[in-house]
């Protein structure tokens, strides 16, 4: 949290500044804020208060430390590549983010979900040797932290967005790195055919949304890598 914010718990102010933020760098940096509330369980109330500036991503992750539990954290930037995430370029950086949760928060298991945001922009897509090498940064940055990683690769987009056989470019690609590195793959990609075939049976948003997947996609989505968390 920048120092311009004001973080209330229980009523009472916490201190400020530089006490709450370890930032990553002059601009676009990570501020954490780890703050310890004694006492027997109860519920606690949370206030945080914008004074000035402006804050990108703002995330609460509550827990109790003498308890064992299952966190689930999705993080992401609306239109970012994977140049953007591995570059630091995006709204959210996503090394020192990897850094950050894998090794001071312990997380020990990702699925790794990019690349629709390289395909879908025609003459200005990602070249496949930039997307290839920025991917592979971002999933050997997570397996240096310790953790288990699983590629997931995207739900087809519509073929007026990307063709088949574009998409299918990038899915190889991430297959490839998945199978040098021994991890396993969920292939989303080729379950759901295309666009059209699942869009059909109303896995998709729909309408003007040729990229999302809506309740029904999500749906199976989750069951899917819920048997892996649970395994």
């Amino acid at each position: 949290f920048p120092s311009h914010d004001m973080l209330v718990i229980d009523g009472v102010t916490q201190a400020g500044g530089s006490q709450l933020v370890t930032a990553t760098n002059a601009s676009d940096g990570i501020g954490v804020a780890v703050l310890t509330q004694t006492g027997s369980a109860a519920t606690h109330t949370v206030g945080i208060t914008w004074l000035t500036g402006s804050i990108r991503i703002l995330g609460v992750l509550p827990y109790d430390s003498l308890t064992s539990n299952l966190d689930l954290v999705q993080i992401g930037a609306s239109g970012a590549d994977v140049a953007q995430y591995a570059n630091g370029t995006a709204a959210y950086q996503a090394l020192p983010m990897i850094d950050l949760l894998g090794g001071t928060y312990n997380f020990n298991f990702w699925f790794v979900c990019l690349g629709v945001n390289d395909w879908r922009l025609g003459a200005s897509n990602t070249p496949l040797d930039v997307f290839a090498t920025k991917y592979a940064v971002i999933v050997d940055r997570i397996l240096a932290t310790g953790a288990d990683v699983i590629i997931v690769t995207p739900p087809p987009s519509k073929e007026t967005t990307a063709t088949l056989a574009v998409q299918k470019q990038y899915v190889d690609i991430m297959k490839s790195i998945a199978l040098a590195r021994g991890l396993n793959v969920i292939d989303f990609w080729s379950r759901l055919e295309s666009y059209e075939i699942s869009n059909s049976y109303g896995y998709y948003v729909g309408g003007s949304d040729e990229l999302h997947v809506g309740p029904i996609g999500y749906g199976d989505w989750a069951d899917i890598e819920s048997k892996f968390i649970m395994d």
